[in-house]
């Protein structure tokens, strides 16, 4: 992943990652009364922690989630019949996921998600659609960055009010065991959220694709979480608890 700047890193590969909760056992013949201010029940003193981190979740979502968009795409592509003849073209679809960064309505991406058929340039058809609109509009490509499995892209006619951009972090400032949280389209449900940690914040990985189309990535540090990633969060933002 990029350094400073890019807070927001685009979801990539979802590392499952599992997390077990330890929980120390206290004798009770050692227990002292609890100090002045302390909470007298450890269990409703827990219970109210979870609250708190529930009501962050869903403050970060309620206040980013407007800025996710939906992106499908198109590509014209020769089918063949059963006998392994050429035969009609029918359309290829595609599904992923953005967010727009900027008040122009640019919309960053994975470039995988707007790429055209072969993995190579752009999609013959890109449309995009924002929370609480039934509709999409077309959206034009910007600059496509493949080594990086980047894309800008801008929707055509869509009305200002919708765009909610979300701002860039620093990821340098992250820190292992961090909230994630990871909005996006899994399996083409739209707008879509999931949870979990930051497990690493420098993994070094094969990212993007040569100009032909072919995966020929350059290793990069990338954030790992175990929040859960599937096929279709690609492009969507990944948000600490401050919501950068």
């Amino acid at each position: 992943m990029k350094g400073r700047g890019v807070g927001i890193v685009l979801v990539l590969v979802g590392l499952g990652l599992g997390a077990t909760l330890l929980r120390d056992q206290v004798p009770v013949g050692g227990a002292q009364a609890p100090a002045v201010g302390a909470a007298a029940d450890p269990v409703a003193a827990e219970a109210g922690a979870r609250l708190q981190n529930e009501q962050n979740t869903i403050d970060v979502v309620g206040r980013f989630e407007p800025g996710l968009v939906f992106i499908s795409t198109e590509n014209e592509v020769m089918g063949q019949d059963p006998f392994g003849m050429f035969g009609g073209s029918e359309v290829q679809r595609g599904l992923g996921s953005g967010f727009f960064v900027n008040d122009a309505g640019d919309i960053l991406t994975n470039y995988h998600v707007v790429a055209g058929e072969s993995g190579s340039g752009a999609a013959q058809k890109i449309s995009v659609r924002v929370m609480g609109q039934e509709q999409s509009v077309e959206a034009r490509v910007i600059g496509l960055a493949p080594q990086y499995d980047l894309a800008l892209i801008r929707p055509v006619g869509l009305d200002a009010k919708l765009i909610r951009p979300i701002p860039l972090g620093d990821s340098d400032a992250l820190k292992v065991g961090q909230k994630a949280i990871a909005m996006g389209a899994p399996f083409g449900l739209d707008f879509s959220v999931t949870e979990g940690i930051v497990s690493s914040t420098a993994r070094q990985i094969p990212i993007g694709f040569s100009g032909s189309g072919a995966s020929e990535g350059i290793t990069q540090k990338a954030i790992q979480t175990d929040a859960a990633i599937n096929p279709g969060n690609s492009g969507g933002p990944l948000l600490d608890s401050g919501g950068a």
